[in-house]
């Protein structure tokens, strides 16, 4: 494994427990969790590991709970956002493997004479004008909005209750306040059909929602060897509902 190994478009420097954006000023200081996750994924690049390799430190002593691997692998599917987080792929009952873009993937790189050719006079002075014009707007008309290149995730945890008297820990994970302040309603939605299952299984529950709105991730994590369950929901209405009040028994999500 090389010093700084890459993970899309980020590496990975393990010495020193971060996980920074090729060309971007945007870090991540991992938490012990998904340091061991990324050490373990990278020795083993292509093939599967399971949860019990996952856990453990590279002495071979269990340190972490399988509902640390699976939150560890949720926050950094989160934070190296839709681009690259298909390369963490879930083995189902098994445990998760990593599969990197061969380099063949990529195009080559134009050489300084093919861009010159490229650039036409035409095509200079339209992007020059474009340019001149976004400058005027934005002096005249500042527009504020939060980047969706956040460096940090934000997490929440609240607690629903079974029936049986289960806790379930919902645990939202998101870039920005706004985006935790949006999916509220789901986390609440969530919460009251757990409080209508007789007994539930699933110890921790993980919620997402994209930086545009639009898709909401879920993951149901257990503490009792029991494989995760992750569900990607998209809804592209201008009020996205993504979960109904029968969404948890439509799933079988309770016991």
């Amino acid at each position: 494994m090389s010093d700084h190994p890459s993970l899309g478009h980020y590496r990975f420097d393990e010495s020193k427990g971060l996980l920074y954006h090729d060309s971007k000023p945007m870090c991540k200081e991992l938490p012990r969790a998904e340091r061991l996750v990324l050490h373990w994924l990278f020795q083993s690049e292509g093939e599967a590991v399971n949860f019990q390799q996952l856990r453990c430190d590279e002495s071979g002593e269990t340190v972490i709970s399988k509902s640390a691997v699976v939150k560890a692998v949720f926050s950094l599917r989160q934070f190296i956002g839709d681009k690259d987080h298909s390369h963490i792929q879930a083995v189902p009952g098994t445990g998760y493997r990593l599969v990197l873009t061969s380099a063949g993937d990529h195009l080559p790189a134009q050489s300084p004479d093919q861009n010159a050719e490229l650039l036409s006079p035409i095509v200079f002075w339209g992007i020059a004008i474009v340019g001149l014009l976004g400058f005027w707007i934005a002096l005249h008309y500042p527009i504020f909005f939060e980047s969706p290149h956040a460096t940090t995730t934000i997490q929440f945890e609240s607690v629903a209750r079974a029936q049986s008297g289960t806790d379930v820990s919902l645990i939202q994970v998101a870039r920005t306040e706004q985006l935790l302040k949006t999916s509220d309603p789901y986390v609440q939605s969530l919460a009251t059909q757990i409080g209508q299952c007789a007994d539930i299984s699933w110890s921790h529950i993980y919620l997402s929602l994209s930086f545009d709105g639009m898709l909401l991730a879920i993951t149901f994590a257990s503490d009792e060897g029991v494989p995760p369950r992750n569900f990607k929901i998209n809804d592209f209405g201008l009020s996205p509902r993504f979960i109904d009040e029968t969404w948890l028994r439509e799933v079988k999500a309770c016991d």
